[in-house]
């Protein structure tokens, strides 16, 4: 059983992580050139893809008995739950994508508001 202090610490120490990591993706996608703000989308994004893809490779419905493979459960239900793990992991991907879409609207209107006022 973990103490409470623990647990607080750990807390701690996770939320710091996640709140750095939207710092980051707001830092990336402020930056003029607009490709740095799509890093954290594509690895998040490739993150998903692979541990859907290694559930469906070697998921928990296949199991090796004596070097034979051995199907627990139908192949429809391997697939199923691997794209419901994928829906579920590209939901950090969805918020990096939506924090990268506010950043460019906004550089966007304050590039058009500097424009409006050279030219007054």
């Amino acid at each position: 059983m973990v103490s409470l202090g623990t647990f607080i610490v750990l807390s701690v120490i996770s939320v710091g992580f996640i709140a750095g990591i939207i710092v980051l993706q707001v830092y990336l996608s402020s930056i003029r050139d607009h490709k740095y703000g799509l890093i954290l989308v594509f690895l998040s994004l490739a993150f998903a893809g692979l541990i859907a893809l290694s559930f469906i490779l070697f998921g928990a419905s296949r199991m090796t008995v004596d070097g034979i493979v051995v199907t627990q459960g139908s192949d429809l239900n391997m697939l199923i739950s691997a794209a419901m793990t994928f829906m579920v992991l590209n939901i950090p991907t969805l918020i990096f994508y939506l924090i990268y879409r506010y950043a460019r609207i906004r550089n966007k209107r304050e590039g058009i508001q500097r424009m409006r006022v050279k030219d007054l």
